[in-house]
Parts: C-alpha cells; structure tokens; sequence
C-alpha cells in the first residue's frame, strides 16, 4: 500500500491515504460558515467584508444542496486534486466559485487554518495506529462480508475542521471520505469505525443490488429506502468491535452507542443478528441472508 507523509514520519501500509489540505478544509468551512454563519462576526472590518462575501456566496449556491450531489462531488474532488496548489487555477472550478474561496482563502489562513490543522495532523496521528494495527482484521472480514474485494489503493480520505456536530460522508467513483476532526463522534475507536464505515460505502453495490432485486421480485416496497445503510452500521460495528476484543472487551459499536437504532432503524440490530450475521459467520449463503433479512424487515411492519 502507499506511504503517507505526516510531519516528517512516513506511515506505512496503510489502507487509507490521509490528507490534511487547505483548500479541502476551507471549502469545507465555508460549507459550514454557510449554514452557521457565526466565526467571522469577530474579524477586521477589512477581512470581515472579504470573508463575508464569500460565506453569502456558499449560502447562495451550496447551503441547501446534497453533499452527495454530483455537482458537490465533482466540485470536492476537483479541489481535493489541486489541494497543494498555490492557486485553484488548474481546478476547473467556474470562475465564480474560485473568485469567492482564493478571496477569502488569506482571511482563513490568517484566523483558522493553523488551528484547524494542528487538530487535523493529531486526528491522523491518533487514528493512523488504530488502523495500522487493526486494519488487516478488519479489511478480509469487511471484504469477506459484502462479497466484494477490498480496493488495491489506499482510499483517500480528507480529514476536515468541519464542525462539531458535522459526522463524516463518503463519495464514489473513485471512493473518497471526508471526516470531521472537531466531531467528537469520529475520535477513538469510534473514529476507526467510521472510517471503516465510510470506506464500506464502495463496497456495498452487490448488497444494494442484491436488496433491490429482492423486492422487485416480491413487488413491494420496504418501508425505508436505507436498509443496506443500517447493515453497513450493524456490520462494520460488529466486525471492529470484535476485531479489538482482546483490547477492549466492553467496546460498543457505533450505531448503538450513539442512538442511531433507536432513532432510525428500531428493532433492525435483532433482525440483522438473526438473519444477516449467519453469512458473516459462514453458515448461510449471502442471497438466502440478504432475502431473509428483507423478509424479516418486511413482516416488522
């Protein structure tokens, strides 16, 4: 796997390619500033009128859009690419856009950006062992689970100072994680988890597929659209949490600890144990699996 360089140490095998970039991060905290609108209330008149600008630009053209749209997915990957650039220059982002963020990129620079990526840099550092020493558990589990291999590169994932409650997304084609270093939600063994959460968004076409096919068959309509989403919780939390058992035996996973169940798939953990969790122990098929657990969704109503 590829090396990544942080402050000078080179980190090896590694399943995910880890960056802290400015512009990744201002266009992220632009995103956030449109929505919250409140860090800039306390800037130089000079500065505050540039930053200003560029936050009621973001309003105007971001503030109500999917981050999972494709115009938001190829506007994020094409300042991921040039994010050691000097300049947007070379983007191909529309004249506009660039203008609003390299006008307010030396205000940002100057008031957040050292901050942001001195938390940003000990986001990666504290993650990067977690990963390093669970990772090859986890990856031929996960792979194994969602029958689809896990990907040759390392998967580029952009650590941004996104906002505290601002949980990490993932894009596709190629795969691409952003993750908020400032919530706390994404730190610990809970930020292994959703790393490994988002990378598993790349691999569950076949699961998707597979729930897809199922109900077309049947002509009915589950009762949410989500359902591979709420497997991908129950399966990546079960395989990390037993993949640091011996370390730490009392940890829970992910969905469960933050509420996620109850508030959005009641009753889905006991259905997933009983139905799903034979595959991934190797007792049952994956088609058979996938059909019973839409069954068992199904027959919840």
């Amino acid at each position: 796997m590829a090396a990544t360089l942080l402050a000078g140490v080179l980190l090896l095998a590694l399943p995910f390619d880890f960056h802290n970039g400015f512009w990744t991060n201002l266009h992220h905290f632009l995103l956030q500033q449109s929505i919250e609108t409140t860090e800039g209330d306390s800037l130089p008149a000079t500065e505050k009128a540039a930053w200003t600008e560029a936050v009621h630009f973001y309003q105007l053209r971001f503030a109500a859009k999917d981050r999972l749209s494709l115009e938001m997915q190829t506007i994020k990957n094409a300042i991921e690419d040039h994010d050691g650039d000097a300049t947007l220059a070379a983007a191909g982002l529309d004249a506009e856009l660039r203008t609003a963020i390299e006008k307010a990129a030396p205000v940002y620079r100057a008031h957040w950006w050292p901050e942001h990526s001195k938390i940003n840099a000990a986001w990666i550092a504290a993650e990067s062992p977690l990963v390093e020493k669970y990772g090859p558990t986890i990856i031929p589990r996960l792979a194994a689970a969602y029958a689809t291999p896990w990907p040759d590169s390392p998967i580029r994932v952009d650590v941004v100072w996104y906002g505290e409650r601002a949980t990490a997304y993932t894009t596709l084609l190629p795969t691409r994680t952003a993750i908020s270093s400032a919530d706390l939600r994404n730190v610990g063994l809970d930020g292994l988890e959703v790393l490994f959460h988002e990378a598993s968004h790349g691999l569950t076409a076949k699961l998707r597929k597979t729930i897809s096919e199922r109900a077309r068959k049947e002509a009915i309509l589950l009762p949410r659209q989500d359902l591979w989403h709420a497997m991908l919780f129950y399966t990546t939390g079960e395989i990390v949490a037993e993949a640091v058992v011996k370390d730490v035996p009392g940890h829970v996973p992910y969905a469960m600890s933050h509420g996620l169940w109850e508030r959005s798939w009641p009753g889905y953990p006991q259905i997933f144990e009983r139905e799903w969790k034979p595959w991934m122990k190797g007792m049952r098929g994956f088609d058979e699996s996938v059909q019973k657990v839409v069954d068992a969704v199904l027959a919840a109503r």
